[in-house]
C-alpha cells in the first residue's frame, strides 16, 4: 500500500513538473515570437496634390469641396481621378481583354513579400536603362540568396525624389517621348518563369522604362497573371529582402487597378 502511494507521489510530481516546463516553454516562445506592433512600418505611398505627375492623356486629380462644415455640418471631398494616377496598382485586365480585373483579386493576395532591387547608381547614369538577367543574378549573388516565390520584386531607381517636379519625373523630351529606367520584358519573364514572381514595383511611373511603346515588361506580368506597383516612394527605407507589404488597392468592379496605399512591413530582425 505503500509502494502504491508513493508511486501516486512520485507520478502527480511529474505532471507537475512537465506542466512547469511546457508553460515556461509555451511563455518563452511568446516572449521571443516578434509581434507586429515591433515591426518598422514604412509608407510607400505618394501624396496627392492637385500637381502630382500625370500620364500624358490622363484625367486629372481634382479635388472639390461637396460639403461644408457652414452649410452642411460636416465635411466631405469630392474626388475625380485616374485608376492609374498616384501611388496605384494595376491589374492584368488593364492590357487584357477579360483577364482578372481589380474587384477579383482576394485580400490575401494583397499581403505580400518584397524585394528592393536597388539600381540608383546605374540609372543616374542611364535614364533608360533596362532590368537586365544578369543584373537580377549579379544581385541575388551579393545578397546571398535568391527571390523567393510569390514575391513582388521593387526597383527601386530614385525616381521617386522627382515625384515634386512633374517633368523631371516623366523625363519627357521635345518629342514628347518618356524617360526612366524599368525592367527588361526578358528579365521579367524569367523573373516569372524561373523565380515564381507575383508582381513588379517601382518609384516610377511604369514598369517599363518610359521611352517603350511595347510595354514587354508589364504584358508579361499581367500575361502571368500578377499586379504591378507604380509611383512608389520610401525605398530607401526598406532592405533588399525581408519586407512585407499590405496593398490597399481598391476592389473596382471591372476597374484595372486603382489609387492605393501601400505599407511596409519590416521584421525587427532587419
Amino acid at each position: 500500500m505503500k509502494k502504491i502511494k508513493l508511486y501516486i507521489q512520485v507520478y502527480v510530481l511529474a505532471l507537475a513538473l512537465a506542466a512547469t516546463a511546457c508553460t515556461a516553454r509555451t511563455k518563452s516562445s511568446l516572449q521571443s515570437f516578434p509581434t507586429l506592433s515591433k515591426w518598422k512600418v514604412v509608407d510607400l505611398t505618394q501624396p496627392l496634390t492637385a500637381n502630382i505627375p500625370i500620364w500624358p492623356g490622363d484625367p486629372k486629380f481634382e479635388l472639390t469641396p461637396w460639403a461644408t462644415y457652414e452649410k452642411d455640418e460636416y465635411f466631405i471631398n469630392r474626388i475625380s481621378i485616374g485608376e492609374h494616377s498616384g501611388t496605384h496598382w494595376g491589374t492584368p485586365n488593364t492590357f487584357i481583354k477579360d483577364a482578372r480585373s481589380a474587384e477579383m483579386f482576394a485580400g490575401h493576395e494583397l499581403v505580400v513579400p518584397a524585394v528592393v532591387i536597388d539600381i540608383r547608381k546605374i540609372a543616374d547614369g542611364d535614364v533608360n536603362y533596362r532590368l537586365s538577367i544578369d543584373d537580377v543574378k549579379a544581385w541575388e549573388k551579393k545578397n546571398g540568396k535568391k527571390i523567393t516565390s510569390g514575391s513582388v520584386v521593387i526597383l527601386f531607381t530614385g525616381w521617386q525624389d522627382k515625384w515634386n517636379d512633374p517633368k523631371a519625373f516623366l523625363g519627357i523630351d521635345d518629342k514628347d517621348i518618356l524617360h526612366w529606367p524599368g525592367f527588361g520584358a526578358d528579365t521579367v519573364k524569367f523573373l516569372i518563369a524561373k523565380r515564381g514572381i507575383a508582381g513588379l514595383g517601382t518609384d516610377t511611373h511604369g514598369a517599363d522604362p518610359g521611352n517603350d511603346q511595347e510595354f514587354g515588361a508589364s504584358f508579361a506580368m499581367y500575361e502571368a497573371d500578377g499586379m504591378i506597383l507604380e509611383c512608389l516612394t520610401g525605398l530607401d527605407q526598406l532592405p533588399p529582402f525581408g519586407p512585407t507589404l499590405v496593398i490597399g488597392g481598391w476592389p473596382i468592379n471591372g476597374g484595372s487597378g486603382s489609387p492605393a496605399r501601400v505599407l511596409a512591413f519590416v521584421p525587427p530582425t532587419q
